[in-house]
């Protein structure tokens, strides 16, 4: 994880004339960020309620979901957080956790949404600044995919939402 973390810091601080002008980077880095904002609201969401986070992979990734049937199918996802349990059973907390964990990937990227776009305005143009504006874009579109989605599609096996 550390490796990828690098790589998207020298992605977001190159000045490269080239990089400025690929579109395709900049789009690249864009969802990466959103990506990494989103599997963090999960990560700290889960550690604020007192759980454990015992994966956190905020890249592409292969995983394994259990269908209603009780088969198994193998998909890739943009990116997940794997929990333990956050309290007892039938607690207050765990219901919190059930209802907030999942919500609280589109909600800290509504919450950057808020955060940076007014700065985007005053920020030199480059490609750092291309990248943010990226993110935000793809972020601001992160909770309303989600609610359609799961309007359309109600046996979603991801969890988010």
């Amino acid at each position: 994880m550390n490796k990828l973390l690098l790589v998207l810091l020298i992605l977001l601080l190159s000045k490269s004339a080239i990089a400025e002008e690929d579109r395709t980077l900049t789009a690249i880095s864009g969802l990466a960020g959103s990506i990494l904002v989103h599997e963090g609201g999960h990560a700290l969401t889960v550690w604020s309620l007192g759980g454990e986070v015992q994966r956190f992979r905020p890249f592409p990734s292969r995983i394994e979901v259990q269908n209603p049937d009780g088969s198994s199918k193998k998909m890739w996802v943009g990116g997940y957080v794997m929990r333990g349990p956050i309290g007892e059973a039938d607690s207050t907390r765990q219901k919190l956790g059930n209802a907030l964990v999942p919500a609280m990937g589109s909600g800290m990227n509504a919450l950057a949404v808020l955060i940076f776009a007014p700065m985007l305005p005053g920020m030199k143009a480059n490609f750092a600044t291309s990248s943010l504006n990226q993110m935000l874009v793809i972020g601001s579109l992160d909770w309303p995919a989600y609610a359609l989605g799961d309007a359309l599609f109600s046996n979603s096996p991801l969890g988010d939402w």
